[in-house]
């Protein structure tokens, strides 16, 4: 499903997390808002997501932990925040797919600060 570059505003459905045969999701540049909607993680035959250059905020779904047929995710130059959830596939992913998130932390970022 390729939505990219459509000014598109507004919150990410949580509906999408119903479309289970979608195997890449490609809402990058556009207008959209809000929190990453853990529905998406419903999408089990999920190979590419594409969240880049939104306005997205909050955490990265720890549910997307068990899109295991994700090959590639990229969520930079958002306003996320947070660790990203530790383990494959996320973990292994470029590092330059979670740019531009100034308040994102953990693998494949640098770590956390620990708190005293």
């Amino acid at each position: 499903m390729r939505l990219s570059s459509n000014i598109i505003t507004g919150r990410i459905p949580p509906e999408l997390g119903q479309l289970t045969q979608v195997t890449g999701l490609y809402l990058d540049d556009n207008a959209i808002a809000g929190e990453i909607p853990r529905s998406l993680a419903n999408l089990t035959s999920l190979q590419r997501m594409n969240l880049a250059q939104n306005r997205l905020t909050g955490k990265i779904p720890v549910e997307f932990l068990a899109l295991k047929r994700l090959r590639y995710l990229n969520v930079s130059h958002n306003q996320l925040t947070g660790a990203i959830p530790d383990g494959a596939p996320l973990s292994t992913m470029d590092p330059e797919n979670f740019a531009g998130n100034p308040g994102l932390c953990g693998k494949p970022l640098s770590p956390c600060p620990t708190k005293p």
